[in-house]
């Protein structure tokens, strides 16, 4: 699975039963999972093969079941994987299209279900709808706390040991960038590219007023890390993209 996903790859793992298991994680977070860990977890908990394993744990299918139903997981997967390659839409058509199309695939599957595994199958969704609502309560573009403006300006100092008037200088610039940036998750009316243009036009104006502020030597630091973290997103997207 491609780290493209976005939303797509979280609102995957919260169908049909990968949602219980992410949910099960919310409430009891696993020690030393980083990102990496995570979005191998995500991978995994979407793939068709996988979801109808857990299904078939939590709902005794039959082998027959089982073969009705990886099919109608695979064609699912396919148009996640269609809907996630189509740039137009922003995050609530996404979305909408999403939950379309899971609902599509409730619905198929109910169907090959005994009564007593519909009773089953419908408290599991009734949890993930819960789930999914606590999850979506959390406030649109939280940043992680190493990424808030104190945290920036620390490890600014320390790289280029900047003075205490540099830091003043530099702080409200950091400041303006990251309201800018907690603003930009919850704008709905970008698509993934224009949130993505957004998103460099941003840290593009933030560098180009940090430089002038610096001396040559800082400058050439600064812009020797910034190269840095550049080729390191490079390698981590291109290595992510053959997985």
């Amino acid at each position: 699975m491609s780290k493209k996903t976005g939303i797509l790859a979280v609102a995957a793992l919260l169908t049909l039963f990968a949602g219980i298991s992410i949910a099960e994680t919310v409430q009891s977070p696993a020690q030393g999972k980083g990102p990496a860990s995570m979005m191998r977890q995500r991978g995994e908990l979407a793939d068709p093969d996988n979801r109808l394993k857990l299904i078939r744990e939590r709902l005794g299918l039959s082998d027959e079941q089982a073969a009705k139903i990886k099919p109608i997981l695979v064609a699912e997967q396919a148009e996640i994987e269609k809907l996630r390659g189509n740039s137009s839409l922003n995050r609530d058509q996404r979305r909408a299209k999403l939950e379309d199309l899971n609902k599509g695939t409730s619905e198929k599957i109910r169907q090959e279900l005994t009564e007593e595994q519909q009773k089953k199958y419908d408290a599991i969704k009734t949890k993930i709808t819960e789930t999914r609502s606590k999850t979506r309560g959390v406030t649109p573009g939280t940043q992680p706390m190493d990424f808030t403006p104190e945290k920036r300006l620390t490890r600014l100092t320390e790289r280029l040991t900047l003075t205490k008037e540099q830091q003043d200088l530099i702080k409200p610039i950091l400041e303006s960038e990251y309201t800018k940036l907690k603003e930009l998750p919850a704008n709905d009316t970008f698509n993934r590219d224009q949130r993505r243009a957004k998103l460099q036009e941003i840290t593009g104006e933030t560098n180009a007023k940090i430089m002038p502020l610096l001396t040559p030597e800082q400058q050439t630091k600064y812009k020797l890390a910034r190269d840095t973290i550049i080729d390191r997103r490079s390698q981590k997207k291109r290595s992510t993209e053959k997985q």
